[in-house]
């Protein structure tokens, strides 16, 4: 099986498993728990996380499902895995509970340790970002689709450099590691 030919399925699961997050942040009435490794975990993430691996499964069943939800299989099986899926089905649990919009459903096909083919849906913009390894990344609005493009940075552009950064982070020790941080126009966003 080759990503392409998986592709548009894959960003169908992510879209539907994005829907079910929306209308549970929307509604605001979900559980929330503690994990063992101390972070939070919502009825939402575990709703995402049984529709995303039932539907992968049906989809690839050879294909073994790492998700954040159930990490606990043992390393020395992980180990064996050429292929796998790679799964975070609420990425930004703690923005979800802050209310603040900032999260999204990844799910990403693994091959020898490198990422293949990885989709990004944002629920509450309804937006998907996707990739394939050699095919080129794209970003998916509704019916408009565009490639997106990178470009090599020479130090003398005439803009400022736009930086995401996280709304956890501090903003002064991220200008730290920049060579020319007052060349920079830090966007916080998301956890």
């Amino acid at each position: 099986m080759k990503p392409e030919d998986v592709i548009e399925q894959v960003i169908d699961i992510a879209t539907e498993a994005g829907q079910t997050i929306r209308e549970i942040y929307l509604k605001g009435n979900f559980k929330r728990e503690t994990k063992s490794d101390n972070t939070p975990v919502t009825s939402a993430d575990l709703a995402a996380h049984d529709l995303i691996c039932r539907k992968l499964a049906e989809l690839t069943p050879d294909i073994p499902i790492l998700s954040e939800e159930a990490a606990d299989i043992p390393l020395s099986v992980r180990e064996t895995w050429k292929r796998y899926w790679l799964v975070d089905p609420l990425d930004g649990t703690g923005e979800f509970i802050a209310g603040s919009g900032d999260f999204s459903v990844i799910i990403a096909l693994v091959e020898h340790n490198r990422p293949i083919m990885g989709v990004v849906y944002v629920p509450m913009t309804k937006v998907c970002y996707y990739a394939i390894a050699g095919l080129g990344a794209y970003k998916r609005d509704g019916k408009n689709e565009i490639r997106i493009t990178s470009k090599q940075l020479t130090g003398d552009e005439p803009e400022n450099l736009r930086l995401a950064v996280s709304r956890r982070q501090d903003p002064q020790s991220v200008l730290k590691l920049l060579n020319k941080p007052n060349r920079c126009e830090l966007v916080v966003m998301g956890g």
